[in-house]
């Protein structure tokens, strides 16, 4: 094999890889890679923030309750 045979197997290779290189084998390319991860992230965010909700309407409703108990407790 001499150089000349080197020289242009580097060349297709290198010609097929820039044609590939960008093409995902499912289809999905840089920008969607990214809006899927910012999506993902806010999922994250939005379960915390639910989680966060949650916990302190529960906190909140025992909190109350004792409250009033406390309430009724002396007004008798």
């Amino acid at each position: 094999m001499t150089d000349k045979d080197k020289q242009e197997i580097a060349e297709i290779l290198t010609g097929v890889l820039q044609k590939n290189i960008a093409i995902c084998p499912n289809g999905i390319d840089k920008e969607t890679a990214e809006l899927l991860k910012e999506f993902a992230k806010a999922v994250k965010s939005g379960k915390k923030t639910v989680y966060k909700t949650i916990i302190t309407a529960i906190i909140t409703a025992i909190l109350g309750s004792i409250l009033i108990g406390i309430k009724e407790f002396f007004s008798r």
